[in-house]
């Protein structure tokens, strides 16, 4: 339990309660069918098969997304191509949730189910509709713009008032059926006019991984719960072990009282394959990308905020974690042999509510795990550095074990 000694701890305590009480998303339709036999069983499998495909290709797809949104220097067009396939990929999406809707709902009365299929629909024909106006929008800069200019340096104003109203319609649809908002970037952290294309995928590639989180914990069949925050499909078993370790950690770190519990609750990890998709916090672009290969991991951090790439840097270098690329204030690759895959997971969990620690550490190192003035010394011995400080108050705590007695 939570030591509720201040008002700020009282805070985390109250909203805690508060937050235990959501049930935690599980697949819809695995419930649904594994406990009424009234759906015809070669339509249950083609159903299994073409939405298993579905959310695998939207997986590679936010991986690609990603991909073009670290990579400013190049010429915009792969974007086109890319949306592309999105606006292809929610229009099959869209057409085999009609028909799910019309048979779950008029066939076989599984009204629930029927309502999952439609907002699946609904989403995907909005998502179609705007992710193909803005390929239309960007393929008037193809071959010419570079990808981390301003967009108005290439389009009209009229098409930069057009990417705007797209990108805010594409946040409210995701919004509306996942209740989180998934654009942070154009119109909040930047202006419209002087985005980048760059950012313009970065906001777009968080609303397609959003959304296809939610297809995959709802209407993947073959996806299966492990514990409450880890999720497989045909997943290594180093993966799921490292996502279930890391949630484990993420779990005393909310004991101990060092991270937000609303910065946690929406944390998950998806295992498919040799692949897992993490969510470490809740800011939409805050993703880890881990990939399984000849008994390696190789580890995708991306984050916005600089200060936590420095943080997770240095502690890798301690912790005998390889750092093969960083690209300020975008991401961070890693690579692990397996053997320490636990490192990675104690690595990840530490990500999440790091800003807040970064802007307020005394207030969560304190007075517990650490005591005010072990902090305080660590914080005047880094000379007022919050990067220093938050480093060595992991360090400390780590290697003297200071957290094995908030286990649950």
């Amino acid at each position: 339990m939570l030591n509720v000694q201040n008002s700020g701890t009282v805070y985390k305590y109250v909203l805690q309660l508060a937050l235990v009480s959501i049930p935690v998303a599980v697949s819809a339709l695995a419930v649904a069918l594994s406990y009424l036999r009234v759906v015809d069983p070669e339509e249950y499998e083609e159903l299994l098969r073409r939405f298993s495909r579905f959310v695998k290709k939207a997986y590679e797809l936010e991986k690609r997304g990603r991909e073009l949104a670290s990579r400013p220097e190049e010429i915009v067009d792969d974007e086109v191509r890319w949306l592309d396939e999105l606006v292809d990929l929610y229009s099959e999406i869209k057409e085999v949730a009609m028909n799910m809707y019309t048979r779950f709902r008029y066939e076989y009365g599984l009204l629930d189910l029927a309502k999952v299929a439609e907002d699946a629909y609904r989403a995907t024909g909005i998502l179609t509709s705007y992710m193909w106006r803005l390929e239309k929008v960007l393929d008037k800069a193809r071959y010419v713009a570079i990808r981390g200019e301003p967009i108005n340096r290439y389009l009209s104003e009229l098409d930069v008032g057009e990417v705007g109203f797209l990108l805010r319609s594409i946040d409210m649809d995701v919004h509306d059926v996942t209740g989180r908002r998934c654009v942070w970037l154009v119109g909040r952290a930047v202006r419209v006019e002087n985005a980048s294309f760059a950012v313009i995928v970065n906001d777009v590639t968080a609303c397609h991984h959003m959304f296809t989180d939610w297809l995959a914990l709802n209407l993947d069949p073959e996806l299966k719960r492990v514990t409450p925050k880890v999720y497989e499909k045909s997943g290594r078993r180093e993966l799921v072990d490292l996502c279930i370790e890391w949630s484990r950690v993420g779990a005393v770190l909310n004991n101990a009282g060092v991270v937000e519990l609303s910065d946690l609750a929406p944390t998950r990890c998806i295992v498919i394959d040799s692949r897992a998709y993490l969510r470490v916090g809740s800011a939409p672009g805050h993703a880890t990308h881990i990939e399984l290969v000849d008994n390696s991991l190789r580890i995708e951090y991306l984050d916005k905020d600089e200060n936590v790439h420095r943080v997770l840097i240095e502690l890798a270098k301690r912790w005998g974690i390889e750092v093969v690329r960083h690209r300020e204030s975008e991401s961070t690759v890693f690579r692990s042999p397996i053997e320490k895959a636990s490192d990675v997971a104690k690595l990840l969990a530490f990500a999440t509510s790091m800003d807040f620690r970064l802007e307020a550490g005394e207030h969560y190192w304190t007075p517990e795990p650490l005591t005010r003035d072990e902090y305080r010394q660590i914080y005047k011995k880094c000379g007022g550095d919050p990067v220093c400080a938050e480093v060595e108050a992991i360090t400390k705590v780590v290697a003297e074990n200071r957290l094995a007695k908030y286990l649950g």
